[in-house]
């Protein structure tokens, strides 16, 4: 079982891997930015499938850029794909339970191979 975060339900962490988000149609692979309202719910549905995979509850999770610059999207290359991510602080609010297992685990995908891994900075 994971401890809560004890500040509540709303942490700010910075990204120290580029958060990557994306979906896949077919051949065709869509990524997302941090303001697209996609990320966030992509981000949620990944984290609750990490949960469920735990035998956790699911719950909300939203995620919010702050201060967010185009400068902080990253293009790493992985067996020979150009995978794009973000950089950056982000706020998020959710149960606390989801906001613990997003520090340990990372947002978004890739994460085993090294992609969303994210520190707290502040607690709200």
């Amino acid at each position: 079982d994971l401890e809560p975060v004890p500040e509540g339900e709303e942490v700010v962490v910075e990204a120290l891997a580029p958060i990557t988000v994306y979906r896949t149609e077919g051949r065709t692979t869509s990524y997302f930015n941090p303001l697209n309202r996609e990320f966030s719910l992509l981000v949620e549905a990944n984290l609750n499938r990490k949960a469920q995979a735990l035998g956790l509850e699911e719950g909300r999770l939203e995620v919010k850029p702050l201060r967010f610059r185009p400068r902080h999207k990253r293009l790493e290359r992985y067996k020979e794909t150009w995978v794009e991510g973000w950089m950056g602080r982000y706020r998020l609010r959710g149960a606390p339970h989801l906001l613990r297992l997003a520090l340990l685990s990372g947002l978004g995908s890739k994460n085993s191979q090294g992609f969303g891994f994210v520190r707290e900075v502040e607690g709200c």
